[in-house]
């Protein structure tokens, strides 16, 4: 089948739509003509959760318990290996771990290791691509207690457990060029208090509630927990201090859960907050039936109890046949686009888009080139600026939807509501490759749109770019650029996918210094900085600093090599947990005060106090930790310690009196 091209197509050299901007008397096309940033590798990954590793000591120690069980189960999966199933020694070490625990299966190894390599094929399946699975790693803002603002934290399943919810503090972090400190690049890196959650089911996404954009100090408390077979709504926060028990700062509520009798018995498939009002999230489950919940308080239950404010389906059939009928692979997305009252659903083959208000009424979208085909609808995601615009990945095109809502566009007439197409472009990825993905984020006033899939370590990188006119704003879109992703940060051999992506520009800073340095350099030639923190199939956490530079205008003029930072200053902390851990600063905690020098593959000293010392800074710890020492020893009183030595001689004496009486043996 032909597929015609329209004129919201950005094929070869085709510009797009033009636009005369009367403010300033220029055309606009859909297309950006100018060149945009390209991100680039800076640094290794620095891994921040380890993996977890088969325990190969298990496998030597259960080997001499079951000698036979094991030598038979050792050469069974030798001779897989040898067949591309799985390497022998992983094999023979998790079969070791499993007799550990349960030394009644020695008889039954060689059933155990068939089943095992089965195990093993649809697990590394699962791995490269599985459709429930959503974003696995949130970042959000807490109310600190401590700090009297909010507070950047991470969450992402823990690594020995895929049902335990972790929660890591994120704390800014200065890095720098020498020989000058009077300027640096405003990083972050997940370090200080950690804590876990218990989801009883393995989690499939994580989500938090989106803080008011144009407040910087908000918060956003709530945070959903997506588990194979309900939703929970937490709400964190962090305290003061800690309580003798917890040990953590970390405070979480469970505020609800859509289990599944609230869910029709039917596994949820993702899950989004309403970024316009965090007591709202809208819920999509495999059959496509769409739900929108507030987290009010119901006459007959507790704060926080759910109440079903809508519902629909995002096929055009009534919700009696999609009943126990799962569409295509169980995959479905919603999203939030435009107001508090307008979402978007999608699932394989139909997207919608909803007003729900009072009674769900289904506004006009255009069709997106899937009709007839053996196309797929990949993925889809809002961004909250411009809050009216909505992404979709199809197998081979990314396309941009402008939501008009009636409330937000003042529309009378539900026919002129409803999403239109701004521009489709082809991104020339596999057309097979169902596990491509959107990873957005916000650079300046710009929207950069990532491609990421589970079979490339490349991504795809558009730039979107906003310009304010006498009518609705116009969106450009720069040519793609390519982004190598995170490295997996490790020797090991095994092929791990990326399942999540989180970008975080940087910014500089200034204070009091000399201002020459390649810093300085940077800065002038409008040298941009990324933080990029990715999450791993085996839910290890890496993160890696990125940079983006301007095209070179004219031909004779040599691009600017950009190097690593070379000195990276201390974690900023709260000044509450040395009062509430009570415990002596030690020495990683005195390393944490310096700047040190250290060379960009060397990872910063994990905190785990925030003690401020007084020691004077210098390159050498140990020098510091003697004169620490040093002076709180010349602090004590000087008679004091008379009074401890003449008593420790008198101790010494009556001893020796005792042993002479005892043994007979005199003292020499």
């Amino acid at each position: 089948m032909v597929d015609l091209p329209s004129h919201h197509d950005l094929g070869y050299g085709h510009l797009g739509q033009y636009l005369y901007n009367t403010a300033d008397g220029t055309w606009l096309s859909t297309r950006a003509l100018a060149s945009s940033y390209a991100l680039c590798p800076l640094t290794p990954s620095h891994c921040v959760v380890q993996p977890v590793r088969p325990d190969a000591d298990a496998y030597h120690h259960t080997a001499r318990l079951h000698g036979h069980a094991t030598n038979h189960a050792s050469a069974a999966s030798q001779e897989r290996a040898r067949s591309g199933a799985l390497p022998a020694r992983d094999m023979d070490a998790r079969i070791a771990g499993l007799l550990r625990r349960l030394p009644s299966l020695a008889p039954s190894t060689s059933i155990i290791a068939d089943h095992a390599h089965l195990s093993a094929r649809v697990t590394a399946l699962a791995s490269r691509h599985d459709p429930i699975i959503g974003s696995m790693l949130a970042f959000g803002r807490l109310s600190d207690m401590s700090l009297g603002r909010p507070l950047a934290v991470a969450a992402f399943p823990a690594a020995t457990a895929p049902n335990l919810l972790t929660l890591a503090t994120v704390h800014p972090q200065k890095q720098g060029w020498h020989p000058n400190k009077g300027l640096w690049i405003n990083t972050s890196r997940i370090s200080g208090e950690f804590t876990t959650w218990d989801a009883l089911h393995p989690i499939r996404q994580l989500c938090f509630c989106a803080a008011p954009s144009e407040d910087p100090h908000a918060a956003s408390p709530y945070l959903s927990v997506r588990t194979s077979s309900a939703v929970h709504v937490l709400r964190v926060s962090l305290r003061k201090v800690s309580d003798d028990t917890a040990l953590t700062r970390f405070r979480i509520t469970p505020v609800t859960t859509l289990n599944m009798d609230l869910l029709d018995n039917v596994p949820p498939a993702d899950v989004a907050f309403n970024p316009f009002y965090n007591k709202q999230l809208a819920t999509i489950d495999q059959n496509g039936t769409w739900r929108v919940w507030e987290l009010s308080r119901h006459p007959a239950g507790p704060p926080g109890y759910p109440v079903r404010v809508a519902s629909g389906a995002v096929a055009d059939e009534s919700l009696a046949s999609t009943e126990g009928r799962v569409l295509d692979d169980g995959w479905g997305r919603v999203a939030w686009v435009s107001d508090a009252c307008t979402i978007v659903t999608a699932s394989r083959r139909a997207i919608a888009v909803y007003d729900v208000t009072s009674k769900p009424l289904r506004l006009s979208c255009p069709e997106l080139g899937i009709a007839g085909t053996s196309h797929w609808i990949l993925d889809i995601c809002s961004q909250t600026q411009p809050s009216h615009v909505c992404f979709v990945l199809t197998s081979v095109h990314l396309i941009c939807l402008r939501i008009q809502s009636l409330a937000g566009f003042g529309l009378a007439d539900p026919a002129s509501a409803g999403a239109h197409v701004v521009f489709r472009i082809p991104h020339f990825r596999d057309p097979e490759d169902i596990s491509l993905r959107l990873s957005p984020f916000t650079d300046d006033s710009d929207v950069v749109i990532m491609i990421t899939s589970s079979l490339s370590p490349t991504a795809t990188v558009y730039r979107c770019s906003t310009v304010e006119t006498s009518s609705l704003p116009f969106l450009t879109v720069s040519d793609p650029t390519l982004l190598p992703l995170p490295e997996y940060p490790s020797d090991s051999d095994a092929s791990h996918s990326t399942l999540g992506l989180h970008v975080q520009p940087t910014r500089y800073g200034e204070g009091k210094g000399g201002r020459a340095g390649p810093g300085k350099s940077y800065k002038d030639n409008s040298i941009r900085f990324y933080a990029v923190t990715s999450i791993f199939s085996d839910m290890s956490v890496a993160e890696k600093l990125y940079y983006a530079r301007p095209e070179v205008g004219s031909m004779d003029r040599d691009p600017i090599l950009v190097s690593p930072p070379d000195w990276q200053g201390r974690l900023t902390y709260g000044t509450s947990r040395l009062r509430q851990h009570r415990f002596v600063v030690d020495d990683d905690d005195i390393m944490e005060d310096l700047e040190v020098h250290m060379p960009p593959s060397t990872p910063h000293p994990q905190a785990r106090g925030s003690g401020k010392t007084s020691s004077r800074k210098t390159q050498s710890t140990w020098t510091v930790i003697h004169e620490r020492a040093y002076d709180e020893v010349n602090k004590r009183n000087q008679g004091e310690e008379q009074d401890f030595i003449a008593a420790l001689d008198a101790t010494r004496m009556v001893y020796e009196t005792i042993r002479e009486k005892f043994t007979g043996i005199p003292t020499l």
